[in-house]
């Protein structure tokens, strides 16, 4: 049996969501402003910076963030 029209699952009140990958988003972002400002081939541009500054981020962006610890 389905649910009536506009109305959702039901959320139970202790779910949470998962957490973002910033690094992720980041280079996403990065790659899509690329490719929106370059004049040459933005697809390949947008493309080759995500995945550099993704990389990158990786790499040196996470080497700072403290341990998390478990709750």
């Amino acid at each position: 049996m389905s649910a009536p029209l506009g109305t959702g699952p039901c959320i139970h009140s202790g779910a949470s969501l998962p957490a973002f990958h910033w690094v992720g988003l980041l280079a996403y972002a990065a790659g899509s402003l690329a490719a929106y400002l370059s004049p040459l081939l933005p697809p390949l541009v947008g493309v080759l910076v995500a995945v550099l500054s993704y990389a990158l981020l990786l790499r040196f962006g996470t080497a700072a963030l403290p341990a998390r610890q478990p709750e």
